[in-house]
């Protein structure tokens, strides 16, 4: 009678076992600190949480299962998942504080429940399984657009439990880890350790992968967290709230603020790694979000929000019933749809309030001042102050400057003046936001002689920049000895310019509407790409030696730190 039993009560006493043993082992286990390597038995004991790896070589396992590891340390802060400060730029910047307080205990549960997803170094029957993949089974990577698409998920489908599913594309293994991202800022001028945008890394992709997981963080009442989508006026066009510069946008809505950020995985996302550098090096407090968008949306602007009737509109990707738009199939588009299972993707158009700088407590208005107004030296010779003085004077009054529309079209303007005592010239410049703004800005006398002056005075005369709403102020000193007056203002100080044939090879190949075109950029600004037509007669496109006549298409591709960046 006893022996009819045995084999099940061994198999209990196994199970008892197992789960003591693993009692002990997630007793003694600690994260690593965000962005320290793993060790051997940490990739291998992974696969409890991560499963899969269809498509994936021995490296870019590591480097996800890294990824992994550095996403649920920055998550298992106490400052996330334990106990939020509300009154933090971050939380202000990306989680709508103070308008959300009415979903404050909502938004916290939610990182306090993504924590508990965590990798773990033994596996066990009830481990949530996460299917991780490089081989791009919906083929969202490859795309016959101009895309940078980092990764995809999907809440079913996965190969070995149908179960949720992310696949990682080639340009995430295009982005610095987390430790090599945190070594470059900690060596880096403030100008760049403090501008989220450069940031980037792949820990910071995970992150923003798995709260699109449902059970990650959309538990009921919870509503699923997307990509939030907004409207182009003028070219009827969708775009993602994604980046930075858009998440902070979004926090800034007023009205049912909080409901926004819990739907948007960019701000989840923003919060918690913006949290996390702040620890490290300070607070990123780059890009600044305008008081409003500025300016209706251009083509090829990164304005897609528009403003009108002072009322903010946004275009949300939701489950709402009211919807007459839809994305056009995967085969000509790298969306970043996370729903996989659903056949359209439906939209509502809502409006509501935009929060400027006045609408904030006085500590935030107090800290955003001081960091609009923080000197960046350039580390170049300092010019005398009172012939800058003279020439920040003519400058402003400049009929090429009052009045002048400085946007992602028309980036910026200088022009350089004689300096007394200096051998070389002073050179004052207004320039536009580049890749962290949207929309344009009108230059004024008044507002340009304030910021260059404050430049000024704030810099105590040495070379710097001030920015104020998306408009950067600047000066030092060139090497030339004189202005040329023949050269038009729109090419000074630009150096040559030159092009190289367009790479299709991970956008289309052949198949892609820039295969055939000439990617050019100007030897002073080498980071900014431009995609053009290739003249008629020109045989290369290292043939071409200055900006040809129109044709210029597409949105510019922009690179920074050897990686691709979001259009």
């Amino acid at each position: 009678m006893f022996s009819k039993f045995l084999p099940s009560s061994i198999a209990i006493c196994g199970l008892l076992i197992q789960f003591l043993t693993r009692s002990a082992v997630i007793a003694a286990q600690t994260l690593n600190e965000p962005g320290v390597d793993i060790t051997d038995d940490q990739l291998n004991a992974t696969y409890t949480h991560l499963t899969g790896f269809e498509g994936c070589a021995s490296w870019q396992i590591r480097a996800i299962v890294q990824a992994f590891w550095d996403a649920a340390a920055v998550l298992n802060r106490n400052e996330i998942k334990g106990a939020i400060d509300w009154n933090s730029a971050a939380a202000t910047e990306f989680l709508g504080a103070p308008f959300s307080q009415p979903l404050y205990n909502t938004i916290q549960g939610l990182y306090t429940h993504a924590a508990t997803f965590e990798p773990s170094v033994i596996s066990w029957p009830t481990d949530f399984l996460i299917n991780t993949r490089c081989d791009d089974p919906r083929a969202r990577c490859p795309c016959n657009i101009p895309t940078d698409t980092f990764a995809y998920t999907s809440n079913s489908g996965g190969s070995n439990n149908n179960g949720p599913m992310i696949n990682f594309c080639p340009r995430f293994f295009l982005q610095s880890s987390l430790s090599n991202a945190k070594a470059a800022m900690h060596n880096s001028p403030p100008e760049t350790k403090f501008n989220l945008a450069l940031w980037s890394n792949q820990a910071e992709t995970f992150l923003h992968e798995i709260f699109h997981i449902r059970p990650v963080a959309s538990s009921p009442p919870n509503a699923q967290v997307r990509d939030l989508w907004i409207f182009l006026e003028g070219e009827q066009t969708w775009e993602p709230a994604y980046g930075a510069y858009y998440a902070k946008i979004l926090s800034r809505v007023r009205d049912n603020a909080g409901i926004w950020v819990l739907q948007n995985a960019e701000n989840l996302m923003y919060f918690a790694m913006s949290s996390y550098y702040a620890s490290l090096e300070g607070y990123p407090s780059r890009p600044f979000a305008v008081d409003r968008p500025v300016g209706n949306p251009q083509a090829r602007s990164y304005s897609t929000f528009y403003f009108e009737n002072n009322t903010l509109h946004i275009q949300n990707r939701s489950d709402f019933s009211a919807s007459a738009y839809t994305i056009p199939p995967a085969s000509s588009t790298c969306g970043l749809d996370t729903d996989e299972s659903s056949a359209t993707i439906t939209f509502v158009e809502t409006s509501a309030t935009f929060a400027a700088d006045a609408d904030y407590p006085a500590t935030y208005q107090s800290s955003l001042n001081s960091w609009r107004s923080t000197c960046l030296p350039t580390g170049l010779t300092s010019p005398p102050q009172a012939s800058a003085s003279a020439a920040v004077e003519a400058f402003c009054q400049d009929s090429r400057i009052a009045g002048k529309v400085l946007s992602n079209e028309t980036p910026y303007v200088d022009l350089p003046y004689a300096a007394e005592g200096v051998k070389g010239l002073l050179q004052l410049m207004v320039s536009w936001g580049a890749q962290n703004c949207g929309g344009w800005a009108t230059l004024d006398t008044s507002t340009c002689k304030s910021m260059l002056t404050n430049v000024l005075e704030t810099c105590k005369g040495a070379p710097g920049n001030v920015t104020t709403n998306c408009v950067v102020y600047s000066y030092h000193i060139t090497e030339s000895e004189k202005p040329d007056p023949s050269i038009p203002e729109e090419y000074i100080d630009r150096g040559e310019f030159s092009c190289i044939d367009t790479d299709t090879s991970d956008i289309g190949g052949a198949s892609s509407s820039l295969a055939g075109t000439c990617t050019c950029s100007w030897s002073s600004n080498p980071s900014n790409f431009e995609s053009y037509d290739k003249p008629s007669g020109v045989a290369k496109c290292s043939d071409i030696t200055d900006v040809p006549n129109g044709g210029q298409i597409g949105q510019p591709q922009k690179r920074s730190l050897g990686r691709l960046w979001a259009g």
